[in-house]
């Protein structure tokens, strides 16, 4: 019975020992897999070849991809708030592994936007012809004009659509595999309501008046001063910066992606040619300023 418990104490050591060396070696580096060929290496070295998966966040965090975005607005070339807001949607929409710079020298992935057109639109789209009834103290009031009394109130609610249409010729330089050029247009639409013709019935019939039978509708006639529809157009200009935004964040995506897969295996290619060598696989191998080798 000793000598079994020395065997079984010694074949469970054994196992623990492995299972440690094994999870060292996976907390080492999660990103790569082994399979079940081996080569000789440049060293005479037998060694499993290296699998590097492109989707991995480890992966992806230890080789950055930085990206580089120059997007000029309006007229003047310059509209900061503009520029911020697609910048911000762009930020929030950054796969992993992917970081913005402020200087293009660093960069992986440049790109400059530079707006060539942008037109806004208003068309009615509907008119709703509304009645409403006034209150009691307004109705039996004689003060309210001269026929006394106010008891209905007759108004039209016009819907408009608001388009604003844009236009950006977009430049693409990506260290290593060249530049290209696109360009990105789209439109955006924001609807709103408004109240016209305001009438009320009275003793001498419809008369027009300023007087509201509640607040619902005084806001609804609010919306009919010229400032509103500038507000409307101006809400129209910060979704066009937005809608920009989500399709550059969409070229990044696209950049990336490539980026990484065409990363994976060129490094499993190093792994394969000169054996597993720090000096192939550290992110800062070649230019200091964090720029890849060119192909």
């Amino acid at each position: 019975m000793k000598r079994f418990n020395t065997v079984y104490k010694y074949f469970a050591t054994t196992i623990l020992t492995t299972a440690i060396a094994t999870s060292a070696v996976i907390a080492e580096d999660r990103y790569i897999n082994t399979n079940t060929n081996t080569y000789t290496s440049g060293y005479n070295q037998s060694v499993s070849a290296y699998h590097y998966d492109p989707n991995s966040q480890a992966f992806r965090a230890k080789h950055t991809f930085k990206v580089y975005i120059d997007i000029k607005t309006g007229k003047s070339g310059r509209a900061d708030k503009l520029e911020y807001l697609a910048l911000e949607t762009i930020a929030g929409r950054l796969p992993y592994g992917v970081q913005l710079v402020r200087d293009p020298h660093y960069a992986d992935l440049v790109i400059k936007a530079n707006e060539q057109n942008y037109d806004a639109s208003f068309r009615v789209v509907d008119v709703d012809y509304k009645d409403k009834k006034y209150k009691k103290r307004i109705r039996y009031n004689a003060s309210h004009g001269k026929c006394g009394g106010l008891y209905k109130a007759h108004y039209k609610k016009v819907e408009e659509r608001g388009t604003g249409y844009y236009d950006y010729g977009v430049r693409i330089r990506m260290k290593g595999y060249g530049r290209d050029r696109t360009r990105l247009s789209g439109k955006v639409a924001e609807k709103y309501s408004y109240g016209a013709d305001l009438k009320a019935q009275t003793n001498c019939g419809l008369q027009p008046t300023n007087i509201f039978p509640s607040g619902k509708v005084a806001r609804l006639f609010e919306r009919s001063h010229p400032s509103y529809r500038r507000e409307v157009r101006r809400e129209l200009r910060r979704e066009a910066a937005c809608d920009l935004g989500l399709k550059i964040a969409y070229i990044i995506k696209n950049k990336a992606n490539y980026y990484y897969t065409d990363l994976a295996k060129r490094l499993a290619y190093q792994a394969e040619e000169y054996g597993y060598n720090q000096e192939y696989d550290d992110p800062y191998y070649g230019n200091q300023k964090g720029h890849h080798n060119r192909r």
